[in-house]
């Protein structure tokens, strides 16, 4: 995520994990997000969100040419997922 995080920085969330799905659909386009795929339980992704479609939302790296390495875990990979996907939002980052 950098230039927007740096390597060891903490960020305050918002966790939704536990909630009603409504509450899922404040999260908009170029929020940052925690993200578990179904795939992968356990495993957190943190990604901004670049594209929004209904109950789809499309994630990506700040920092591209990282994100598009043999270790790339974006949308450019896996394609669109579903918002029951997200577990929290950043809300700040301690500078």
């Amino acid at each position: 995520m950098e230039p927007t995080l740096h390597h060891g920085q903490a960020i305050w969330v918002r966790m939704l994990k536990e909630a009603p799905s409504k509450e899922r659909t404040l999260a908009l386009r170029g929020h940052v997000v925690l993200v578990e795929r179904e795939e992968y339980p356990g495993i957190l992704l943190l990604k901004r969100i670049e594209k929004v479609h209904g109950d789809l939302i499309w994630i990506e790296g700040d920092n591209k040419d990282a994100s598009i390495s043999k270790l790339q875990h974006d949308s450019r990979k896996f394609g669109w997922i579903s918002r029951e996907s997200l577990r929290a939002v950043a809300v700040r980052k301690n500078s």
